[in-house]
């Protein structure tokens, strides 16, 4: 039997495609994965000249078929291979056996070191267009090896990211499919959530109250959800021109955004409910991108494209501060680490760092392989919930049915509970307060 035959009977008979290189690779033989990709996490979609197709193949260190591929070097095999602070586990997003740290320790699995008291950061998650990554840290800034890609969908544009610290669940905005997802911090349980938007852009969670803020620039509106999409109102929709970044102080009642309309730049704040709207910084501003509220600092801070800087403000935008400056970089996202400030870089591909403390030191993070195209938003991703951060919302959720329990600060029960856009006319009319009492005739 000659090659053409061998190669006949491996087409036909078990639905399988040479690889091209050698009679010993084969891929399973599926839709072309340019057309409809079903490539392992760990594969890569590559054209192949010889069979005039593109097939999936497993990248370097994995074996396997293209659409299941394997460590060459399991830990299922040689344990070994782990840290004495590590445990062989099976990772469902990547199907196989991994070397993971074990509770009170944090690294790849390969080295793993114990951690501090309190909230840390474990891992970055960050938006590439058609793919959400998960990016690993060390103490050098470096990433672990490997494919780190937990969500992939075609003509996706992930733009906005955020999370909630209590359940692990990361809520994104897709600016192409005008909708907002959820999602574990593993890519598992994804459910689009909100959809049938104009360009939800960035989006903020307060894990207390158990509710979602975005930000819409073809709307023009800043609108508020409770976590499942189930309620949605409309906060703000006057005299908003661009707005992207936004964030939330759960313990105050605030939601900041900035719009970056070219006439008049801006970063405002409001009450959750949409009350008491005032302007924070407005002066020396450029094309303010992304933004993050600081829990331990009690600072707001916003990267700044067009200026090239990150900068801080308090509460009520007293006490101004430059954080970083830095002409190379053209700033998207941003996030806060506790130690670290990260951005994503539009001129370098990358994600920067920045040290908060005074010796303000910065330096870039190499993305590890997985996505492709511009880095849009990022969240670093700790352990725990911020210590000690509360609100009414949150210890005593008293609010109707269809009502979503905004804080407000202002207002004697610090809250208030407003039936969502969507709630039906029974929460409408249990919302308004009652008629007066007729008139007492004679």
């Amino acid at each position: 039997m000659n090659n053409d035959q061998v190669l006949v009977n491996v087409f036909v008979i078990q639905r399988y495609l040479n690889d091209g290189t050698t009679f010993s690779t084969c891929v399973k033989d599926v839709v072309s994965c340019n057309i409809e990709s079903k490539c392992h996490i760990n594969a890569q979609c590559i054209y192949n000249e010889r069979i005039d197709r593109h097939v999936c193949l497993c990248r370097t260190g994995y074996k396997g078929d293209g659409i299941t591929c394997r460590h060459e070097h399991s830990c299922v095999e040689n344990a070994t291979i782990c840290s004495e602070s590590a445990a062989c586990v099976y990772d469902p997003i990547l199907q196989d056996n991994i070397c993971s740290c074990r509770e009170g320790f944090v690294g790849d699995g390969i080295h793993c070191a114990e951690t501090l008291a309190g909230p840390k950061e474990q891992f970055l998650i960050v938006n590439q267009g058609q793919s959400i990554l998960k990016v690993p840290l060390t103490s050098s800034g470096a990433t672990a090896g490997g494919d780190h890609r937990i969500l992939y969908v075609p003509r996706m544009r992930a733009v906005g990211i955020s999370t909630d610290c209590r359940q692990q669940f990361v809520y994104f905005t897709d600016t192409s499919g005008k909708t907002i997802q959820r999602m574990k911090y593993d890519g598992s349980e994804q459910k689009i959530i909100v959809e049938g938007l104009g360009s939800p852009e960035g989006i903020a969670v307060d894990w207390v109250s158990r509710l979602f803020f975005w930000t819409d620039s073809v709307l023009k509106r800043l609108e508020v959800a409770s976590l499942d999409g189930s309620l949605r109102k409309i906060l703000l929709d006057k005299n908003i021109q661009n707005p992207r970044g936004i964030a939330v102080n759960p313990e105050l009642g605030y939601v900041f955004w900035a719009d970056w309309n070219r006439q008049n730049p801006r970063i405002e704040r409001a009450n959750m409910d949409g009350s008491e709207r005032k302007v924070l910084v407005a002066d020396k501003l450029g094309l303010p991108n992304g933004l993050y509220y600081d829990h331990h600092r009690h600072e707001l801070c916003w990267g700044d494209a067009q200026m090239k800087t990150i900068e801080c403000v308090r509460d009520d935008g007293s006490n101004r501060r430059v954080l970083l400056t830095d002409q190379t970089t053209m700033i998207f996202g941003l996030t806060d680490g506790l130690q670290y400030a990260y951005w994503t870089d539009w001129s370098t591909n990358k994600i920067g760092r920045v040290d908060k403390t005074p010796t303000r030191t910065s330096d870039s993070i190499l993305l590890p392989p997985g996505g492709n195209g511009k880095l849009y938003g990022l969240v670093a991703v700790k352990d725990s919930c911020p210590n000690e951060v509360t609100n009414v919302c949150g210890d005593h959720n008293d609010c109707g049915t269809g009502q979503l329990c905004l804080p407000n600060l202002s207002l004697r029960a610090k809250r208030i509970c407003q039936c969502g856009d969507n709630a039906g006319l029974q929460c409408l009319l249990r919302e308004r307060p009652p008629p007066p009492p007729p008139p007492q005739l004679g």
